[in-house]
């Protein structure tokens, strides 16, 4: 106890002279011990370490690091507050990130093992919890997931003090993960955000029962039931080369309670209700690739929304984006519905719903100068750098915005905030 009040003076102490700029790294050669946060360069990481890192950056006359680069804990080429910061997390919780990377977790039905990056089998590890057939990650870091279960849960549960620059990147590389009540993979809290990497050449399969029992509790005290196979509670990217299927038997495929990104891989979702669903945004696809040759999504829904954006209470937020690769959406109502905003910057979309199921809409690649009018009004005048602004009535329940829907070229894209109502 009387360590963390000491780490965490040091820690108060560093912030208030946060302003003052540290010196920049410059040399790019190895330190004697090669161990984050080990300034003095004895060998281990320690309080000592913090103590010298936090007279270092008040600029204590006699103070030295022996380890400059080992005090760049984010490596963004800088020793500054946020690195002690980073330090003093490592010595409170005795595990840093460079800990739980490389980390391998397998399910098999009936048991869980976890090695380490060498390969070493470890019967505990102080960034990951498992009890019986769930398995916590604590501690920011890259972990890989395998293997096969009929009953696992796979959970993402980072300290809230963790620092916000970290993330969680879970790779799937031959995940087969179902549970009958509650979601299989769970986002409770993951520092920044929370990555998915489908890896290449592996197929996984993620897939809930018909009904659950999991909730959890909103930051104004609400409870309310978690309802997808993927379910996340901090911002949710899904990239990678692989293959990933959901199945959303209870409700939704996959949702997320802040921003859904899906930038690249073979992604399979079917759900009763919506398939995807992101309460502040969904966006479909890097804006800053130019290559959407490994991005395809397919979407099929039983009684919902194809794709969802639900914020209507932000002005900034509730909208889809959607900026290249290949699209397919079979939904019971709307092919896409968002609070806000559908934005088209590129990419082969294809929406068919049920209210027009004889009709499928079809958005050529890039440049999607204007989207085909079948039921509504032609679109009600240019907008930016000539692309068209098409009503709500263009695409009856295949695509379905409060606001708008706007399909341009990509190099006329408009950000939500831009984009004219």
């Amino acid at each position: 106890m009387k360590r963390n009040h000491l780490i965490t003076s040091l820690l108060a102490a560093a912030l208030a002279v946060s302003c003052i700029p540290a010196p920049a790294i410059v040399s790019s050669a190895a330190d004697a011990s090669g161990l984050a946060g080990d300034v003095n360069g004895d060998g281990t990481v320690s309080v000592n370490d913090a103590s010298l890192l936090q007279q270092w950056l008040l600029a204590v006359p006699g103070a030295t690091l022996q380890n400059p680069q080992s005090g760049d804990m984010n490596s963004d080429g800088k020793i500054n507050a946020r690195d002690l910061s980073l330090l003093k997390r490592r010595l409170i919780s005795g595990v840093g990130s460079e800990t739980a990377d490389g980390s391998v977790i397998t399910f098999s039905d009936g048991s869980v093992t976890v090695t380490d990056a060498n390969g070493n089998r470890l019967t505990s590890h102080p960034a990951i919890k498992v009890e019986g057939q769930t398995v916590t990650i604590t501690q920011p870091g890259e972990y890989t997931v395998s293997g096969s279960s009929s009953n696992g849960q796979l959970v993402v549960d980072v300290d809230k003090n963790a620092s916000s620059e970290e993330k969680v990147t879970v790779n799937l590389s031959g995940l087969t993960l179902s549970n009958s009540s509650v979601a299989p993979i769970y986002v409770a809290n993951a520092g920044d955000s929370c990555v998915i990497s489908v890896k290449k050449d592996t197929v996984n399969t993620i897939s809930d029962g018909t009904s659950h029992t999991d909730s959890y509790t909103t930051n104004e005290g609400e409870t309310k039931q978690i309802n997808a196979a993927i379910f996340a509670r901090d911002d949710l990217k899904i990239k990678g080369k692989g293959t990933l299927i959901v199945n959303g038997n209870t409700a939704d495929g996959i949702a997320c309670t802040d921003d859904l990104k899906i930038y690249n891989g073979t992604i399979t979702v079917k759900a009763a209700d919506d398939g995807i669903r992101g309460k502040d945004s969904v966006r479909i696809g890097d804006p800053d690739d130019t290559d959407f040759s490994t991005l395809k999504l397919t979407v099929t829904t039983t009684n919902g929304d194809g794709i969802k954006a639900t914020n209507s209470s932000d002005t900034e937020k509730g909208f889809i984006e959607i900026n290249g690769g290949s699209v397919s959406v079979d939904a019971h109502a709307d092919g896409m519905q968002a609070s806000r905003e559908v934005i088209i910057n590129g990419g082969d979309i294809e929406l068919t719903s049920t209210p027009i199921r004889a009709r499928t809409t079809s958005l050529p690649a890039i440049p999607a100068a204007a989207i085909p009018a079948a039921d509504g009004p032609a679109a009600d005048g240019p907008a930016a750098d000539g692309a068209k602004r098409v009503t709500t009535s263009v695409w009856t329940s295949a695509a379905r915005a409060s606001r708008s829907v706007t399909a341009m070229p990509r190099s006329a894209a408009a950000s939500p905030s831009t984009a004219a109502t």
